[in-house]
């Protein structure tokens, strides 16, 4: 449903996003009027495979799943977005149709921007352009490192290296170690290492005999950070101080 607001509660919102951080109050109160916020239930699809790109979106609360249809019964998730970040936009950019489909894992927030009216604001403040440019690449740069990564790394480390990313984004920490309430089933964690639910069961229960990690339903416990860490590469660490 959209959310009917005024523009200074669309500011506040707009500021939560990492695109706009740093922008002055009247260029976020002009682009305000292009806003709108919209609230989505769990499982809701914001867009998808295939479909042509009208919106801009970035969350604003919650998290919302990338995911790819590879052939009937098989799905690769891509990504998961959190609250800050944006979605899509590279298939605005190159007025492309949307290669994966976003669907909402719990109740999710979008501030989104209709395209068009969003372009010629761009046109208006190039330095947004230079800050889209830097964030497209990042996440380019993301995927051509995962590319080889599902062919040659061991699952066990594919699966360190979710948790990890996971534990970046939504982790927390308590009593010295870091605590994820983790949002995805057994299944979605092997559609993201693109691996069977059988194995990625078989991993994680392998990590918790050993002590790598507590699993208590969806909470999980990092209690060896360092074995995790040291299944990856230097570049997917997570903040130890955090």
């Amino acid at each position: 449903m959209n959310i009917t607001i005024d523009h200074e509660t669309r500011v506040a919102s707009l500021k939560t996003i990492h695109l706009f951080e740093g922008l002055s109050h009247d260029i976020l109160l002009e682009l305000s009027k292009l806003t709108t916020i919209r609230t989505l239930k769990k499982n809701e699809t914001v867009f998808l495979q295939g479909d042509v790109p009208k919106m801009f979106s970035f969350v604003n609360m919650g998290m919302v799943k990338i995911v790819r249809s590879l052939k009937p019964g098989q799905e690769m998730i891509l990504r998961i977005v959190t609250e800050g970040d944006c979605f899509g936009v590279i298939a605005i950019f190159i007025d492309q149709k949307y290669l994966a489909r976003a669907v909402c894992e719990g109740e999710v927030t979008l501030v989104e921007i209709p395209k068009e009216p969003f372009l010629e604001y761009l046109d208006k403040h190039p330095i947004l352009y230079k800050k889209f440019l830097k964030l497209i690449c990042h996440k380019t740069y993301q995927m051509e490192r995962k590319v080889p990564e599902m062919a040659l790394t061991r699952i066990e480390t594919r699966v360190a290296k979710i948790l990890l990313n996971l534990t970046e984004k939504i982790g927390y920490k308590k009593n010295d170690l870091f605590q994820l309430e983790i949002p995805l089933t057994r299944k979605e964690i092997a559609a993201m290492a693109g691996t069977t639910t059988e194995t990625v069961v078989r991993v994680l229960g392998k990590m918790e005999k050993t002590d790598i990690i507590k699993i208590e339903k969806h909470h999980i416990t990092l209690n060896n950070l360092a074995y995790l860490e040291s299944l990856v590469d230097e570049y997917d660490h997570i903040n130890r101080s955090a």
